[in-house]
């Protein structure tokens, strides 16, 4: 017996549909990773050049990038000090936000109403708005950064108050008081009651609490670079960053040395010249402003030359006291 679709051709279609939608939308979402996995394999030059192109139409496979990263960035000991961090942070905020909220759902007085309404009430409230405050009464004052028991105690810190929130909506929607009443007559105490009744009930929750967590702690890349100052206690983000990240930003230091000298030469001529250019040092490479005065009123635009590929950056900060927009490209 043939099953018919319910609604006919038309539901068919919206199926197909729909599951070229997902497919497309599959190939958008994993397009940047394989871009990375391919030009992981190539040559820094090839990168540069043709950062789009596939592995067959450049000349040689390289696996140099990945010996290159474990040695200088000394991975392993960057991926245990992410480890260490993430179990560790993860576990405290687990077992503490989920006695917390035990404690508030079975306590009806004014301490736990008032402890719960903190914790929400803290939640709005942005990690960038006290990172300063933060790094500066713990360094500055207590001196206890650039430790790995800093990182973990800051990390259960922060991830208390939304899940206390989740548990304390679990514990009073799916965990019923008639199992811990049965537990009191049969001579449990509270703490028994709640690590071998309560706590085995909350698996669903924890397993989310645990997912959500650690994906934050392993990737959370702020609050470590606050913290952390030490190569050796570094985790794989922060010490891609120390070794790789800061030479490719555009705000390095030959960056800089080119922007100030072409700035200032372009300020030291008032403007009315049409073109100032920057020599960055050791590199034949230039930086030109180009620009306005009384006799030129067109927008001033930079130019980086350095690859073939053309890309734009955001050039607003460069072009600071100009008085213009800017573009950045590159070509040769």
């Amino acid at each position: 017996m043939k099953q018919t679709t319910v609604g006919g051709k038309k539901r068919k279609v919206a199926n197909i549909l729909a599951t070229v939608g997902l497919i497309l939308i599959f190939v958008a979402y994993m397009f940047p990773f394989l871009m990375v996995v391919i030009n992981s394999l190539k040559q820094k030059r090839d990168i540069i050049k043709s950062p789009f192109s596939w592995l067959y139409t450049i000349k040689g496979l390289s696996f140099d990038n990945f010996v290159k990263a474990f040695t200088q960035m000394d991975f392993i000991n960057a991926f245990k000090n992410s480890v260490i961090v993430t179990v560790a942070s993860t576990v405290f905020v687990t077992l503490l936000a989920a006695m917390l909220a035990y404690y508030i759902v079975r306590n009806h007085n004014v301490i736990s109403k008032i402890i719960f309404a903190l914790m929400v009430a803290s939640m709005i409230i942005p990690f960038q708005a006290i990172m300063i405050p933060l790094v500066s009464i713990y360094g500055g004052t207590l001196n206890v950064l650039n430790h790995r028991a800093t990182l973990i105690f800051m990390h259960t810190g922060f991830s208390m108050a939304m899940s206390v929130f989740m548990f304390h909506g679990f514990i009073k929607g799916n965990v019923p008081i008639a199992l811990e009443e049965a537990a009191y007559i049969d001579g449990c105490t509270h703490s028994g009651t709640f690590f071998k009744i309560v706590l085995p009930l909350l698996k669903p929750i924890i397993s989310t609490m645990v997912i959500l967590n650690s994906l934050a702690f392993w990737n959370d890349f702020l609050l470590p670079s606050l913290v952390l100052t030490d190569k050796k206690l570094l985790n794989l983000f922060c010490g891609l960053w120390h070794d790789y990240g800061r030479t490719f930003a555009m705000c390095s230091s030959d960056f800089d040395s080119v922007y100030c000298t072409a700035e200032t030469d372009y300020r030291r001529c008032g403007g009315r010249c049409r073109k100032v250019k920057g020599r960055m040092k050791d590199e034949e490479k230039c930086i030109t402003f180009e620009g306005s005065g009384e006799l030129d009123k067109r927008p001033k635009r930079i130019y980086l030359l350095q690859g073939k590929i053309p890309f734009v950056l955001p050039a607003l900060s460069v072009c600071t006291g100009m008085g213009n927009h800017a573009l950045g490209a590159c070509g040769k």
